[in-house]
């Protein structure tokens, strides 16, 4: 069976202290509880979650839907957001199957990025590896503190949440 690989960078940063990330942490199970409801999904989705604050860590590994727990989001200070992106990159390159003549690979990976903030680290060269990866890139930015020049960047496809709310 195919797999669609999801990686979902969550922005752990302070500035999520409060309503931002709780309402990251409601979005995340309702994603999570959408996506079971769907056949297809339970059977190709395999997901990672990526948080960055000060670096960029992968608190889950590229998983199967069915086995994915929410992951707990530890808040610190900055928003390594380059880190965060080559890390995706990284992981893209070792975890997804690529195909051949006699068996097909996995689909394309889709990657969500969630901020509410500025980067605070050289995030160039994260957007590069990953765009390197052909993934498909959303970025989503929540309040009013977003660079949108930046997650234009790195993703033509950027989407604007007026708040940080399930």
């Amino acid at each position: 069976m195919r797999r669609l690989p999801v990686y979902v960078l969550l922005d752990c940063s302070e500035s999520m202290i409060g309503p931002g990330i709780a309402g990251v942490r409601k979005s995340v199970d309702a994603m999570l509880k959408e996506l079971r409801r769907n056949p297809h999904a339970l059977e190709t989705v395999y997901m990672s979650f990526i948080t960055f604050s000060t670096k960029a860590k992968q608190l889950i590994p590229l998983t199967p839907l069915e086995d994915i727990q929410p992951p707990s989001l530890p808040l610190a200070s900055g928003t390594a957001l380059g880190d965060a992106l080559s890390l995706a990159a990284k992981s893209i390159k070792a975890d997804v199957r690529k195909g051949s003549v006699d068996v097909k690979g996995d689909f394309r990976p889709i990657v969500f990025i969630i901020t509410d903030g500025v980067p605070t680290d050289k995030w160039q060269t994260g957007a590069t590896e990953l765009k390197a990866t052909k993934a498909t890139i959303y970025a989503i930015g929540c309040g009013d503190d977003v660079d949108w020049s930046q997650l234009g960047a790195i993703t033509p496809a950027v989407l604007h949440v007026d708040a940080m709310d399930s």
